[in-house]
């Protein structure tokens, strides 16, 4: 009688044996999310990656083609950004076949094209992938007649050159152009010239990691893929190269940003991609996207927390940043 009594007692968890069990699905959730988060930031940056590896092969093929590089911006025979001229190139007939070269971005034969979506201009890690914005102004800073709006672009291209410490002003990798540009030499050649930056979020400001309500970008009407997407760096890079200054990457998008951990993406001339560090000197990273300057530097010198004594000027005795060696 009594063992079949016990017999028939049901077995249950106890209180302990419950909190044990909630503790290891904690722990492995706790383990589990975080890659699940590294494995999917890896996928955004390779995918990052290899949009502007496609943008690099369609310069490749319109240099090959044309004889030389698209200006970032044109105004001849109309105002159009670079992104218009390697259309052909890009596997975007849609686009390529309907864009009118003889009418402006914002011209009513262009303009709504520019609400179009084109993948590889925008970063995957991007907060908001695909931003619509407004743009009232032309490519000459001057009043459109009728605001025009589009899809901004994550990747830019750099105009009116870069004011290096020796007091001359070096060009970008592309020209912006009037009437006729032809081809276009890279002196410092293509493997140690960067023509596209990652920056991303325009055309809302964002300063470090926090978005700036209701503040946008200089220049903001730069940022529709139609209408550049160009911006220019002299300013940003001039407070970059002064003492005491130690990273040009992901302070502003108003420069250099991306929102990838610890660094961003950079399209070199010969169709590579690099992932240049927060901590890669702001010297060496302004003086690879120039095209003339003749400086002594490499992509492999992004590697570099600090100068050493090859870029000490014997004139001067100071390093490109001005500082004086200790």
């Amino acid at each position: 009688m009594n063992s079949n009594t016990n017999n028939s007692i049901r077995r249950a968890f106890t209180l302990v044996e419950l909190l044990v069990v909630i503790g290891i699905i904690a722990i492995l959730a706790g383990i589990t999310v975080p890659a699940v988060q590294s494995m999917r930031s890896a996928a955004r940056r390779t995918q990052c990656q290899n949009n502007q590896r496609q943008l690099g092969l369609a310069f490749t093929m319109y240099a090959g083609e044309m004889g030389g590089y698209p200006a970032s911006v044109s105004r001849y025979p109309a105002q159009r950004g670079w992104v218009t001229d390697l259309l052909p190139f890009l596997d975007a007939g849609n686009f390529s076949d309907d864009w009118d070269v003889q009418y402006n971005y914002f011209d009513n034969q262009n303009k709504r094209l520019l609400h179009k979506r084109l993948p590889l201009l925008n970063c995957p890690q991007t907060p908001t992938v695909y931003r619509t914005m407004t743009a009232e102004k032309d490519m000459n800073n001057k009043p459109l007649s009728t605001p025009v709006s589009g899809i901004s672009s994550d990747y830019f291209v750099h105009y009116g050159g870069i004011q290096m410490t020796d007091g001359v002003t070096y060009k970008n990798a592309l020209q912006e152009c009037g009437k006729g540009c032809g081809s276009y030499f890279i002196p410092d050649g293509l493997s140690n010239t960067i023509v596209l930056n990652e920056q991303c979020g325009r055309p809302d400001l964002w300063i470090g990691n926090k978005k700036q309500s209701g503040q946008m970008v200089d220049e903001s009407w730069r940022s529709l893929w139609g209408a550049g997407p160009s911006t220019h760096l002299a300013g940003f890079a001039k407070n970059s190269l002064e003492p005491g200054f130690d990273r040009v990457i992901n302070v502003s998008n108003n420069g250099i940003y991306s929102f990838h951990s610890h660094g961003s993406h950079a399209l070199f001339m010969d169709g590579s991609v690099r992932f240049i560090s927060e901590q890669a000197l702001p010297w060496v990273v302004l003086a690879l996207n120039t095209s003339n300057g003749k400086e002594n530097v490499t992509p492999e010198d992004l590697s570099l927390t600090c100068f050493d004594e090859s870029f000490v000027d014997p004139n001067t005795g100071k390093y490109p940043d001005g500082t004086v060696p200790k």
